[in-house]
């Protein structure tokens, strides 16, 4: 059967569904006709938890997570109900941070990956955790005191989400939960 041909599928909750379809950009979603008679697109996998838990979801305070973080997956082994609220903590991607040591005084600091690259573009010399040692270090090198030190290097961003650092895909030894607080962190020497 064509996929935008319509099917009709036998819902526990709604009076009639059709789908599944394709979004342009791979996910799924199906139309249901509600009571008062009007129709409501939902996407597939809330759908099939629904049907799984035999009620509707409350949209302001419930979603639908993928696992895996494959959302071609619709499997419901691979579905979870999650607070909304939770989830877009929970699966935000972000940004590991780069652990340096100051050129100045030689304590341990945090940079964002996109702080560096923009310092290095701009040709800037040490990795300073301060304005202080920065401008120290301008001091001593204007009196002569010190050398040039060398150009910050260029890294490239890497990132991780909060649901491979634990819950679930801890204990189920999914391939990225092997993860640790420390997995954050990239030295750069």
């Amino acid at each position: 059967m064509p996929e935008n041909e319509k099917q009709q599928i036998i819902s526990k909750l709604y009076e009639k569904v059709l789908g599944p379809y394709s979004k342009s950009n791979g996910r799924k979603h199906v139309v249901v006709k509600l009571e008062d008679g009007t129709y409501q697109t939902i996407s597939y996998p809330k759908y099939l938890m629904e049907e799984h838990l035999g009620r509707r979801l409350d949209p302001e305070l419930e979603t639908v997570d993928h696992i895996d973080s494959n959302h071609y997956n619709d499997e419901i082994s691979n579905l979870r109900l999650m607070p909304r609220e939770e989830h877009s903590s929970f699966d935000t991607r972000r940004v590991k941070l780069i652990e340096l040591v100051c050129d100045m005084c030689g304590e341990k600091f945090q940079r964002t990956p996109r702080i560096i690259r923009i310092k290095a573009r701009l040709g800037k010399r040490g990795y300073f955790c301060s304005r202080r040692c920065s401008g120290r270090y301008g001091r001593l090198l204007a009196l002569k005191k010190i050398k040039k030190m060398k150009k910050q290097q260029h890294v490239e961003s890497e990132y991780y989400k909060k649901k491979y650092l634990e819950g679930d895909l801890v204990e189920q030894g999914h391939p990225q939960a092997t993860l640790t607080p420390e997995d954050i962190l990239i030295t750069v020497e």
